[in-house]
């Protein structure tokens, strides 16, 4: 959540330069959004995308929580802030690795690309994109989704389980 209205500008510089009206425009949608953000706490843009607002925001509350703390609930588990400080952590790092792109962990997704890029033709009668793979391709498409799937299977598990501990010392993430 950045409140710096002149951060967040969706368009090059040339092209406020020849449409110098979008520049404003963006001013003042950035302006609002951030008048929103300081009075409400969300604006209507975090709206578009509420679990990627969450999984950006919510780990980095966790992780300032685990450095500047002055408290810690004191009983078990957590009767050590060193304990505390652990436990904020690893929700915080679970929490990176779900909004994380799976692409990075994917190891056929170079090839993937690789192939889906080469093997792109248009047709002329309706200009839709059909994919013409060979047997290696397809093989790697198979690889690539099914690989895919397994991370967002293993993603989706990961988040269940830490919103369940976090639901279970909510009350505790006070400072």
């Amino acid at each position: 959540m950045n409140l710096n209205v002149f951060n967040d500008f969706p368009y090059s510089k040339r092209y406020y330069c020849t449409h110098p009206w979008m520049f404003f425009r963006e001013c003042w949608i950035n302006l609002k959004n951030a008048w929103m953000r300081a009075t409400k706490g969300y604006c209507y843009t975090d709206l578009w995308n509420t679990d990627d607002w969450f999984l950006e925001i919510f780990p980095k509350m966790l992780r300032h929580l685990a450095a500047e703390h002055n408290a810690y609930p004191g009983s078990s588990p957590f009767d050590t802030p060193e304990k505390w400080e652990r436990w904020l952590t690893e929700m915080a790092e679970n929490l990176e690795y779900v909004a994380s792109d799976s692409d990075e962990e994917n190891e056929y997704a170079d090839e993937f690309t690789a192939v889906m890029d080469n093997c792109h033709e248009v047709r002329k009668e309706t200009g839709a994109i059909t994919y013409e793979l060979d047997d290696k391709g397809k093989e790697i498409r198979d690889k690539y989704f099914n690989r895919a799937k397994e991370i967002a299977e293993s993603q989706q598990q990961l988040l269940e389980d830490t919103m369940r501990e976090l639901g279970l010392y909510l009350r505790n993430l006070w400072d």
